[in-house]
């Protein structure tokens, strides 16, 4: 059965069942006569949308028989943990079996993978534009644009990053205090952070140990979900208008809902006591919208920082840090980016790069080799204040410590450069197609759905009549009796469906709810 493993779980799986010289590049049946789509447009599968990817063979070719292949089950939780491709799987192999006595660089490919990392997310996120194009910002300064990835930290998780953003702006208010004489550095920050309700917990935990150091002074402003009449249900007819609004790249567009709510409690703030959003792209629990555009505008209006985990997000729908613009977007590896677990990739503003200090301290984030501070690693001579303190002067500062994982970061570069070639918005017609039997299924049953605004990738559905506790023993008989694998989250069923996901996948997902709810 599959389940979320580790990077060295994973590995250690593949290296005791695959052999290297298997690089995936065979086409495989799946069953029922059926080929796997590599959504290139080069092989028919009965999808009317095949032209996703550009330019490569079998990237999510699924390879029945092994127990990491979603193949082998009907798999809808990749919101909790993707499959690894054959090609990640095969750079894992053979970083295993690699022999750092016999190379002269054994940290080459995880430097040059690092490189990469940071190119390919700035791409996934739009954080990088043309050379001659420039993005004003409200001081009348020039935020410059850039394509090689200085702003993206590699750090180990989002936890890690959103504590990384949350220290460092309590501080930031700490200063604020100072500066106007309204307290002295010992003094807690007081004010309110902006959260949703049922948020994913890496993004709460952090403000939430802020708020439990700031005695009281500190505490979370919680959004709670939404109005069912601002954020409205399929009908037996299928998709229900959002008042004349479109789409977004496939994407219903996010008014109302969540985004209605934020806007009024910012808004609302007329004591100027909101001092940090803390915000995602959609509620990883049922994929509504939370358009973090027009909340960023009304933040940088009112002064207010905006954090962003987009893990849920980012390689499967669009999102730009030069529309939200947020101080920082963190996304971990694991899920949509389709990379081993272990690691988080954070876009951190250039606007407080200069202010902001690392979590946590090491050589990694020094840059040795700078002017007169320039220093010889392997003398590894102390001065008389310790070791060089010159950092980075871009987001590798913020890199967390240890050494450049050689597993991990080759693999997570296969699989972002997979990622890459998708186009989200037709990823996301083609997901809301998809999975238009399950909207119909859930009206026609009586069952809870919400729709627009919503992403199609990830879908919440809370049983009529059913409490928690049975939703999670369904899921269990699920997996145990109809192999299929979804996962229960905030009372309702996820469904987490993928480009690697069939009309037949979501005809079985259908046929086994019905014969476990009833």
């Amino acid at each position: 059965m599959m389940k979320s493993r580790s990077c060295f779980e994973a590995i250690g799986l593949l290296f005791s069942r695959l052999r290297v010289k298997n690089k995936g590049k065979d086409h495989e049946k799946i069953g029922n006569g059926r080929v796997r789509c590599d959504f290139s447009g080069n092989r028919s599968c009965g999808n009317a949308t095949c032209d996703l990817v550009s330019d490569t063979e079998d990237v999510f070719a699924r390879r029945p028989g092994h127990d990491n292949d979603e193949s082998t089950f009907y798999y809808f939780n990749h919101a909790s943990q993707a499959p690894l491709s054959p090609e990640v799987q095969r750079i894992g192999i053979e970083q295993i079996q690699a022999s750092p006595w016999h190379d002269p660089n054994p940290n080459e490919m995880a430097h040059t993978s690092q490189a990469r990392i940071r190119e390919l997310f700035t791409k996934l996120i739009d954080g990088g534009c043309c050379d001659d194009i420039d993005e004003p910002i409200e001081n009348g300064e020039v935020l410059k644009a850039t394509t090689d990835g200085s702003r993206i930290a590699i750090l180990p998780s989002t936890a890690f990053a959103i504590t990384l953003a949350a220290r460092n702006i309590i501080e930031g208010q700490r200063r604020q205090q100072r500066k106007y004489g309204n307290g002295d550095s010992y003094n807690p920050v007081s004010g309110r952070i902006l959260v949703l309700q049922d948020q994913f917990d890496s993004a709460i935990y952090p403000w939430q140990q802020m708020c439990d150091e700031s005695k009281g002074k500190l505490r979370l402003d919680i959004v709670e979900h939404p109005d069912e009449n601002a954020c409205p249900s399929v009908t037996s007819n299928g998709v229900r208008s959002n008042n004349g609004q479109g789409v977004i790249d496939g994407i219903g567009a996010p008014n109302g809902g969540w985004t209605q709510a934020v806007l009024q409690k910012l808004k609302s703030d007329d004591d100027h006591s909101i001092i940090a959003a803390c915000l995602p792209p959609l509620h990883w629990s049922d994929g509504t919208l939370i358009d973090l555009e027009a909340i960023g505008a009304v933040c940088r209006h009112r002064n207010i920082p905006l954090v962003v985990d987009a893990t849920q997000a980012v390689g499967i729908m669009a999102c730009s840090v030069r529309k939200i613009r947020p101080v920082m977007l963190a996304c971990s590896t694991h899920k949509w980016l389709r990379g081993p677990s272990g690691c988080c990739l954070a876009y951190i503003s250039p606007e407080v790069q200069d202010d902001w200090i690392p979590l946590d301290f090491h050589g990694r984030g020094r840059d040795f080799e700078a002017g007169a501070d320039s220093w010889d690693v392997s003398k590894n001579e102390m001065g008389p204040k310790g070791y060089p303190e010159r950092y980075y002067a871009d987001s590798r500062k913020f890199d967390s410590g240890g050494k450049a994982n050689p597993f991990l970061l080759p693999m997570l570069r296969t699989a972002m450069e997979e990622v890459c070639k998708i186009d989200t918005g037709k990823a996301q017609i083609r997901l809301k197609t998809l999975m238009q039997p399950l909207f119909d299924w859930a009206v026609r049953n009586g069952h809870s759905i919400k729709l627009d605004p919503r992403a199609y990738h990830l879908i919440g559905i809370v049983l009529k009549d059913k409490t928690p506790e049975e939703m999670i023993e369904i899921s269990k008989r699920l997996a145990e009796e109809k192999k299929i694998i979804l996962a229960v989250r905030c009372g309702g069923f996820r469904v987490s469906s993928y480009l690697t996901n069939t009309e037949d996948d979501v005809r079985k997902l259908i046929e086994g709810l019905q014969d476990t709810v009833s």
